[in-house]
């Protein structure tokens, strides 16, 4: 199975390895993972596996709290 991980660093292999076999477990299969680095997300990363896209970005954080701030 394939996976894309785009963070706002380049991972470390130690930080490769532990998402892989953190997905590993999750789809029970191994996980050809693909690595990319956009700076844009300030911090942290979004993971595309299958059909689901996680955002742990720094930048969705703000922009959903800038929603929340508008919303106030």
């Amino acid at each position: 199975m394939s996976a894309e991980v785009i963070s706002a660093q380049p991972l470390k292999d130690g930080q490769i390895t532990t998402l892989k076999g953190a997905l590993r477990d999750a789809y029970k299969r191994e996980v050809l993972l693909d690595t990319k680095v956009d700076r844009n997300l300030i911090g942290g990363f979004i993971l595309k596996a299958r059909s689901r896209q996680l955002d742990f970005s720094l930048r969705s954080k703000l922009k959903a709290l800038e929603v929340a701030l508008k919303g106030a």
